[in-house]
């Protein structure tokens, strides 16, 4: 009877190990083997845009090793290398990087950075911005014009 329940006690150990182990990969940042890893999240600020208009894309890297040490992240977008920083972070802190960049072609654009990654969209045509003290002068111009000219004709007929 005893070695059954010294088994249950034992499977019950390896099975509550086997759950921590499990859970602590899902809800721990991205770590490379070498003391270093990526926070949890890649930043991309605004998501849509419009044509040549700038994408600001932020990542956090943490340095978890003794020293203080030099790494190169890499910014890829649609898989494609588009910008590499090096960052020099001191050991047991972390140091958010960030890349600018922007697009002329509408489309959806996808964005990774040390494993993370994302994507940002950018719409046919340029955001409309109306001046409307522009638009309220040239309705004044115009009222002026037309006051000007009924006047003129009003006289004209008198």
């Amino acid at each position: 009877m005893r070695q059954k329940n010294g088994y249950r006690v034992a499977l019950s150990i390896t099975l509550t190990v086997a759950i921590i182990v499990a859970l602590s990969f899902f809800f721990s940042p991205v770590m490379a083997d070498d003391g270093y890893g990526y926070g949890d999240a890649l930043s991309i600020s605004p998501s849509e845009v419009g044509f040549g208009e700038e994408v600001s894309i932020s990542v956090t890297l943490i340095n978890t090793g003794d020293v203080e040490e030099t790494y190169e992240v890499v910014l890829k977008i649609d898989g494609i290398v588009e910008d590499t920083k090096e960052v020099t972070i001191g050991a047991g802190t972390s140091k958010t990087v960030t890349f600018t960049t922007s697009r002329d072609v509408a489309g959806t654009y996808a964005v990774s950075a040390g494993g993370l990654s994302g994507s940002f969209v950018v719409r046919e045509g340029a955001p409309s911005v109306l001046n409307w003290w522009l638009i309220g002068g040239i309705i004044a111009a115009v009222v002026a014009a037309a006051t000007v000219v009924w006047l003129s004709v009003i006289k004209k007929i008198e």
